[in-house]
């Protein structure tokens, strides 16, 4: 087997060896946030949370899906996290592969703005232009995408409440 060597630089380093529960980056433009922090941590999430659900707040959704959807799921094949193998964009994985479900999985309507992953966790994908659109879901942790342009209040009343403990299951570690 091939080994994969992935460049990381000294701030992405560091931000993997503290491995902060709360975590803000406050970088220039090309220091490697979404491929570099976001992505890996979006990935550690759904192995570390199995059936778990995250979230990823944008302004808007051309934002998560344009610019930084793209990036993540770059950084993601880096790191051997293959499309329509390991996860899904905009759908659930195939019947046939009996994949474990996410505790709680989106309805049908919001899949178009979901990420399923193999583990059975997901990624919500989740805009402020669109006010109301976290209502009803659940989530166990999130990730602010140019968090400069959040608008606090709509994230305080919106997006927070989504944010649950881990159930008592046994499939959690």
């Amino acid at each position: 087997m091939h080994e994969k060597k992935i460049h990381r630089n000294i701030p992405q380093l560091l931000i993997e060896a503290i491995w902060a529960q709360y975590t803000t980056v406050v970088w220039g433009r090309g220091t490697g946030k979404t491929e570099g922090v976001v992505a890996p941590r979006a990935l550690h999430n759904f192995h570390a949370l199995p059936r778990g659900n995250g979230f990823i707040l944008g302004e808007t959704y051309s934002q998560i899906k344009g610019r930084t959807l793209p990036a993540m799921m770059a950084a993601w094949e880096q790191l051997g996290f293959i499309e329509d193998k390991h996860y899904w964009v905009g759908k659930m994985p195939p019947a046939k592969l009996d994949l474990p479900k996410p505790h709680r999985s989106p309805k049908q309507d919001a899949l178009k703005h979901y990420v399923s992953t193999y583990t059975g966790a997901g990624l919500y994908m989740f805009s402020q232009d669109r006010p109301g659109i976290s209502n009803g879901s659940r989530t166990h942790w999130g990730i602010l995408d140019e968090a400069k342009f959040i608008n606090k209040v709509q994230f305080d009343q919106e997006t927070m409440p989504t944010m649950i403990a881990a159930p008592p299951d046994k499939d959690w570690p």
